[in-house]
């Protein structure tokens, strides 16, 4: 967060010695001090409204100025791509018009006289059709380079970033292989570092987390129908694990993928990156039960009123039925008279099904 910061304050102080430049260049009377403050308060000002402005606009600033610069460079390699078509074309063509002419150097000399006239207008040209093209097709176009891309794809392109949460939980290893993530998995070298950490921890339950995770993460990286690769942080990177996490979605256009809520919540910060909680992608998959349907479950305990039997389903759901106290230990069929949504989950309510 301060390696951001640090560079806008140095642009807004910037910004405040330019403006007293400036107005010591256009003023030559000694500067008071309400002038003076007048001139600061003005170049803060004026440095605060672009940082905000960068800030907001960051991402899409950052690709329109790239787009610009493939799009000039492409323009500048078409210039001389043509420039050397007409120089092969205008250098025989001398020299058979002017045989007297003598040497190759002379026929040579001719062409670049005649291509002085065309040259500003080729120029032109292939700027203009390099730089609209770009811009106009960037939505489309991935440079096969690592880390441009020019599309407006958001965090969908770039892959999901898996930090150490999810790894240690597990559930990714069961829910990868259905395809239903459709792009490539992201583990990070220092989230590895850090697993390895906890893999060789003096506390027990610290240790058995990290060799979890270590497991988890193997098991990915040998699954043959996953795309899943190990992304390595910059030399000398030594941010801690979320804000490299966070740092890294915005290079490489990537959502990040937890089971920490601080995290989602720190996440919403930074432009352009996407949270994927575990905890809510479960949730939503539950199975959705209402009135009427009819589930077979075990009951495992006697509720709160002596006729009522609990059960549990397979996501952990809670369900009382009423009537069900001499079916404990056994299976029931039961058939669903409603639902509670609670703090802890949701509960829902049944009777037994008569035969």
């Amino acid at each position: 967060m301060f390696g951001r910061l640090i560079p806008r304050v140095l642009f807004i102080a910037f910004m405040v010695l330019f403006s007293l430049y400036i107005y010591r260049m256009l003023n030559e009377d000694e500067m008071r001090f309400r002038q003076m403050i007048s001139v600061i308060a003005t170049g803060v000002g004026v440095g605060i409204a672009l940082v905000v402005w960068e800030w907001r606009f960051q991402r899409d600033l950052a690709r329109q100025l790239v787009a610009i610069l493939f799009g000039l460079t492409a323009g500048l390699f078409t210039t001389v791509v043509v420039a050397a078509i007409l120089m092969l074309v205008l250098v025989p063509y001398n020299i058979l018009q002017n045989p007297q002419a003598g040497t190759l150097e002379v026929a040579l000399f001719l062409a670049m006289w005649q291509m002085q006239f065309w040259l500003p207008l080729i120029l032109s040209a292939c700027l203009y059709i390099g730089v609209t093209v770009i811009l106009q097709t960037k939505d489309d176009f991935r440079f096969l380079i690592p880390y441009v891309d020019l599309s407006h794809r958001s965090a969908q392109s770039g892959g999901i970033l898996l930090d150490t949460s999810v790894l240690i939980d597990g559930r990714i290893v069961e829910m990868a292989p259905t395809g239903i993530f459709p792009n490539r998995l992201i583990i990070p070298d220092y989230v590895w570092r850090e697993l390895h950490r906890l893999s060789d921890s003096a506390d027990a339950e610290k240790r058995a987390r990290g060799r979890r995770g270590l497991d988890i993460a193997k098991k990915l990286t040998e699954n043959p129908r996953l795309n899943v690769i190990v992304h390595h942080a910059m030399p000398g990177q030594q941010t801690p694990v979320d804000e490299a996490l966070l740092q890294d979605a915005q290079t490489l256009s990537a959502r990040v993928m937890t089971t920490d809520y601080n995290l989602g919540k720190v996440g919403a910060l930074f432009a352009g990156v996407e949270i994927i909680n575990l905890n809510d992608l479960a949730k939503a998959l539950k199975p959705q039960y209402v009135g009427g349907e009819t589930l077979t479950i075990y009951l495992l305990k006697r509720g709160q009123n002596p006729d009522q039997g609990v059960g549990y389903l397979d996501d952990g759901t809670m369900v009382v039925v009423d009537g069900g106290a001499p079916s404990i230990g056994k299976r029931e069929t039961i058939q669903i008279t409603g639902n509670i949504q609670t703090a802890a989950g949701k509960m829902l309510f049944a009777v037994p099904v008569k035969e």
